[in-house]
């Protein structure tokens, strides 16, 4: 789910969610800390995992403020069983930093940038 989805009817939601886990999907917030997506969605949705947003994590290695949120958010998802995934890290520093505060999934341009065609192309034919 993204957050810039307006939910109006949670209780729907989280009926299709729990159907979804039922039959082995996992559910993840994307960019959370942006837009919809914020801290009842925890409580209401009850994600496996959540994808915390650039911005909060960009520089948050000279940003107290972000430092704290993630702190707090790092803890509060480990007491409720929710995998943290940040994204947008972009220096060693960030890198570090989040590790620091137990956030050890990440992505961005630190890694590697997005490429675009790297896997071999396979031909259709195989599959018709």
């Amino acid at each position: 789910m993204v957050e810039s989805e307006h939910i109006r009817d949670t209780s729907h939601l989280q009926k299709i969610i729990e159907y979804y886990k039922k039959i082995g999907f996992y559910v993840a917030l994307d960019d959370f800390g942006s837009g919809y997506a914020n801290l009842d969605w925890l409580a209401e949705l009850e994600p496996d995992s959540i994808k915390v947003d650039m911005n909060l994590i960009r520089s948050i290695d000279t940003t107290s403020r972000k430092k704290q949120i993630l702190a707090a958010l790092s803890a509060l998802c480990g007491d409720l069983n929710i995998g943290i995934l940040a994204e947008g890290v972009e220096t060693k520093a960030e890198r570090d930093t989040l590790a620091e505060l137990g956030i050890t999934h990440q992505q961005g341009y630190y890694f590697s940038p997005p490429q675009y065609e790297v896997f071999p192309r396979v031909s259709q034919e195989k599959y018709r």
